[in-house]
């Protein structure tokens, strides 16, 4: 990130993000869906494995392959829920870069998500490859998962703000949210696409097998600065301050009435709960 954009960031004043995401909250409980967090990642992997059918956790929020950097205190779960269904799945993790000078690509494979290399040569990673993220502090998002019968409706794109939200929230110090997808992700359109991740860029970064997955991969680190967002999400808010909405939200989707007068209460309040949390050593 360069100077300019890190002024450019600290200018943007946070004060309207709890505004906006009561709005986020208020659409997915205008079609009686909740939000369960969860800071423990063996209870998002196990829901992760029952619901999306996959067959795998995602390698990133797996504690076995994470003992070091993984932790209650820097990992967020979220499943949208439907009556006792698991709708929807996302986890983010806050990763520390210590070296300077580097690019994503370069620090993926080094380890920055996780230690087991999953069929991963070092030659399959493309160098140079990404945003300088050197002595950064960067958001990780992955797990995005929406059951098939509830795609098209933007679930995804407002159960990632809701994440992001938080996470920016707890962790004023990040500045860069990141992902990574595989290439029939990328040519879905729905990485740069508002409604889904809306990142504002991607770039390749590995190409090789994945014994992850079974397959050769073409894998693309996708990312917003945080400042990028924050940006977007404040015109987004405007829009509902005057009555309006996003252009990417559908238009039979329920807006929060008369939220910026502070007079107004929904007839349902939105939904957000936590789990549990298990004891968990400090690292």
């Amino acid at each position: 990130m360069t100077k300019q954009a890190q002024t450019s960031a600290a200018r943007i004043d946070r004060s309207f993000l709890q505004a906006y995401l009561r709005h986020q909250l208020w659409h997915l409980t205008a079609h009686k869906l909740r939000v369960v967090t969860t800071t423990e990642p063996d209870t998002f992997n196990e829901a992760y494995l029952k619901w999306t059918g996959m067959g795998y956790t995602q390698a990133p929020f797996t504690p076995e392959h994470n003992r070091e950097t993984l932790s209650n205190r820097n990992f967020i779960g979220l499943t949208l829920v439907s009556g006792a269904e698991v709708i929807a799945t996302l986890a983010g993790r806050v990763v520390q870069v210590a070296q300077s000078d580097i690019k994503l690509s370069d620090a993926l494979r080094q380890g920055l998500l996780f230690s087991a290399s999953y069929g991963l040569v070092e030659s399959d990673w493309v160098p140079d490859a990404g945003p300088e993220v050197g002595n950064q502090t960067l958001g990780y998002f992955g797990g995005g998962w929406v059951h098939p019968n509830w795609r098209g409706a933007a679930f995804g794109g407002l159960l990632l703000r809701v994440a992001l939200i938080q996470t920016i929230t707890r962790f004023p110090a990040i500045t860069n949210m990141f992902g990574m997808v595989t290439d029939p992700v990328m040519k879905s359109g729905m990485v740069m696409n508002p409604a889904g991740w809306g990142c504002t860029d991607a770039e390749l970064v590995c190409k090789g097998f994945l014994s992850l997955t079974g397959k050769f991969e073409h894998l693309y680190g996708v990312w917003s600065s945080v400042e990028d967002l924050l940006a977007m999400y404040k015109d987004e808010h405007d829009r509902y301050e005057a009555g309006g909405r996003p252009a990417w939200l559908p238009g039979d989707t329920p807006i929060l009435p008369a939220l910026w007068g502070g007079t107004a209460e929904p007839s349902a309040k939105p939904s957000t709960e936590s789990t549990p949390d298990k004891e968990r050593p400090s690292r």
